[in-house]
Order: structure tokens, then C-alpha cells, then sequence
């Protein structure tokens, strides 16, 4: 089994840049799906380090739930803190795939024609 997963991981390796790049933003969305359909289509958010204005939106927001002890899946829920709000490892790995993608998108049209 872990020679077909490394056979995988060399094959998305292969694929060319833009290839890549949605892989991360597929698996950030999995990983998002994962932990709110284990928590009842809720995503769970570690509250610890909500800012004033992250607890008001949490207060009205009908997709996150605070984490509890009965939360599943709890290192995929919201628990990475940036500035005052909290993300999850899903949302992470889309923003990285963004930001690669437009990252790129800007070097091409600041490279000069080779020609």
C-alpha cells in the first residue's frame, strides 16, 4: 500500500506547476468537508483566540459551532490562529494554492517576452 501512495505522490509531483496547484486547493476543500460532515455539516472553532469581532460572527454564523469536547475530527476543525480570527489546515492549503496561483500569474506578466 505505501508504494501506491508513493506512486501517487510521484505522479501529482510530475504534473506540471498548474497542474499541481489545484491539487492543494481539492485537498484544503476535502479536508473542510471531512471535519463538518463528521460535525453535522458544522465546522467547529476553537474560540481561545476569536478577537471580539470573530465572536460576533461566530454568535451568527450557521455553518461554525464552538469546539466542544464531543467535537470530531478536532485538528481538521478551525484551531489555527491569524491575527483575530482562526483557520482551519483546509482553508491553509487553499489560501496557499491561491497564492501560488496568483503568485505566478504576476511573474509571467512581469517577465519579459524571450524573443
Amino acid at each position: 500500500m505505501y508504494s501506491q501512495i508513493s506512486f501517487q505522490f510521484n505522479k501529482i509531483m510530475r504534473l506540471s506547476f498548474f497542474s499541481r496547484v489545484p491539487v492543494l486547493s481539492i485537498a484544503g476543500a476535502c479536508l473542510n468537508i471531512i471535519v463538518m460532515y463528521k460535525n453535522g455539516g458544522k465546522m467547529p472553532v476553537r474560540t481561545k483566540y476569536l478577537g471580539e469581532t470573530g465572536k460576533k460572527y461566530l454568535a451568527s454564523s450557521s455553518l461554525h459551532v464552538k469546539m466542544a469536547e464531543d467535537t470530531k475530527c478536532k485538528i481538521l476543525g478551525d484551531i489555527i490562529p491569524i491575527r483575530n480570527y482562526v483557520y482551519s489546515i483546509g482553508d491553509i492549503l487553499m489560501l496557499v494554492s491561491l497564492g501560488l496561483v496568483t503568485a505566478s500569474l504576476i511573474e509571467e506578466t512581469l517577465r519579459p517576452n524571450a524573443g
